[in-house]
This record gives structure tokens, C-alpha cells and sequence, in this order.
């Protein structure tokens, strides 16, 4: 309910989920849509790899979820370290930045 509020009073709606101390993905809604969109950290899958320790995300997921929504969403933005996070299955409608 308070998200409906949120949105119809400020015609748009930023939700950023920190999926991780390696991993924030942010996403604003398209101005009067009134989408509730799901809760993205349990869809992640997380895995340590054992070659250079870096940290493995599958967002595989994420995207199709992306997807369905793609027409209320009006921007998607994904924030990680390239130099110790490999992220798999990016969602093409969102701009990628290295942290």
C-alpha cells in the first residue's frame, strides 16, 4: 500500500536493492505506473569462485523478471566492482557501472 501511495503522489518510484556488499541494482518505475515490482535479492545467485577470489552473480533470473516489467520501467541501473565481481546474465535494458 505504501508503495501505490509513493508512486501515484511523485510519479516515479526509485527502488535500489544492495543484493550484496558487491552488488546494487537500481530501478525507477515510468512515470503514474502503479507496478509493485518483486523483490530482486533472493533471485540472485551467489558463488565464491576459487580462481582469483572473486564473487560470481547470476542474475539470470533478474532478467527475465526485467523483462515482463519492461514496460514500466522506465531506467535500470546495475553498480559492481569489474576488478572483484563477475556478474553473468546481465539484463540488456540496464546501464552497467564499475565501481
Amino acid at each position: 500500500m505504501s508503495h501505490r501511495f509513493k508512486i501515484e503522489q511523485l510519479g516515479e518510484f526509485v527502488n535500489q536493492e544492495i543484493v550484496s556488499d558487491y552488488l546494487v541494482i537500481q530501478k525507477e518505475l515510468r512515470e503514474g505506473s502503479k507496478v509493485v515490482l518483486p523483490n530482486f535479492t533472493e533471485m540472485v545467485k551467489i558463488s565464491d569462485s576459487k580462481e582469483g577470489g572473486k564473487r560470481y552473480f547470476d542474475l539470470s533470473i533478474v532478467k527475465e523478471e526485467l523483462e515482463k516489467y519492461r514496460d514500466e520501467i522506465s531506467k535500470c541501473e546495475i553498480y559492481y566492482n569489474k576488478c572483484t565481481t563477475v556478474v553473468e546474465n546481465l539484463p540488456e535494458n540496464c546501464e552497467v557501472f564499475d565501481i
